[in-house]
């Protein structure tokens, strides 16, 4: 098995929960090492979502973040298996970049 450094998803939280942010591929997973989230306006909230949007999936509360301040969760890390989903939501739309690094397993 070999694992590549790699970012997984960067861009503009959405306002609302829709499309998944990525998907682990369906031969194999991954493991969240980073999330950067950067706002880019006046203060809102953000929160985070593994395997669907309901409030059993979450894996942030919502949070507040500064304006123009930042937020970074590493640490940790996150697993996401073969097809696992990661989705986020801001206050505002497009204003609150995510930037999530880590490794895809192969």
């Amino acid at each position: 098995m070999t694992d590549t450094i790699t970012t997984l998803y960067q861009g503009q939280l959405p306002a609302t929960n829709g499309s998944p942010l990525f998907t682990a591929s369906s031969t194999y997973g991954a493991i969240v090492k980073s999330i950067i989230l950067v706002n880019n306006g006046a203060a809102t909230t953000f929160q985070l979502f593994k395997k669907g949007t309901a409030a059993s999936n979450a894996i942030t509360p919502s949070w507040p973040i500064p304006a123009n301040g930042m937020a970074q969760l590493s640490g940790e890390t996150i697993g996401f298996a073969n097809g696992d989903t990661f989705y986020g939501v801001a206050g505002v739309a497009s204003q609150v970049t995510c930037t999530v690094d880590g490794d895809v397993l192969s």
